[in-house]
């Protein structure tokens, strides 16, 4: 399960804009990229280093639109940014069922029977993009 943030702009009258514009769009959408990135990997948890390491960055070009997205490949990425369990259940986004074995994206458990209670939020993708929210914008003057 990859973990992602995405920036994204689409222009109305894309033919006229794109000689002048593209490039530079694209210049900021890669350096916010940049930007996020190396925040999330100050904030990421290292226990192994295969969290931090599986982080990247890409930018993308199509038709009208240019997209930048951060993500973590690591399989535990989400696991670390939203918590698991009954400990982590206030802190991802979703709810535990009342009843019944939760099935809550790409894992299942049995919380009830297993009495496992899971392990808090140690966020650092989404706090990286809110600490870099200032400096975003700054890229995009043009």
């Amino acid at each position: 399960m990859n973990l992602r943030a995405n920036v994204t702009f689409q222009a109305g009258n894309f033919a006229r804009l794109e000689a002048v514009i593209v490039p530079r769009i694209i210049a900021a959408v890669d350096q916010v990229t940049e930007l996020v990135l190396g925040v999330s990997q100050q904030l990421v948890p290292v226990d192994t280093g295969e969290l931090v390491s599986s982080g990247g960055r890409e930018t993308q070009w199509k038709g009208t639109r240019v997209t930048g997205t951060v993500s973590y490949s690591a399989h535990h990425a989400s696991f670390v940014e939203f918590g698991t369990g009954i400990i982590g259940s206030g802190t991802y986004p979703y709810e535990l069922p009342r009843e019944g074995v939760p099935y809550t994206g790409s894992w299942i458990y049995d919380y009830k029977r297993q009495n496992w209670q899971g392990f808090y939020a140690r966020p650092y993708l989404r706090p990286a993009l809110d600490q870099s929210q200032g400096s975003i914008t700054n890229f995009f003057k043009f």
